[in-house]
């Protein structure tokens, strides 16, 4: 169910689209990356991308750093 915007004016009611899609790609984000699979097959692939998420942002902070 959706929820009526309260938004009087354009830019408001974007900025709170805005809003609403960046709490749902946190939220899938979240669900993806804390959760663990049950299956040991499944449970691989998402070792590995994992890792290469941690590693890719461990990555960026040390060259923003520079």
């Amino acid at each position: 169910m959706r929820k009526k915007l309260k938004a009087k004016y354009p830019l408001e009611y974007q900025a709170e689209m805005l809003f609403i899609e960046l709490r749902r790609f946190v939220r899938k984000g979240t669900v993806f990356f804390f959760s663990v699979p049950k299956k040991k097959m499944d449970r691989i692939p998402w070792m590995i991308e994992i890792i290469a998420w941690l590693f890719l942002t461990t990555a960026i902070i040390l060259r923003i750093g520079k």
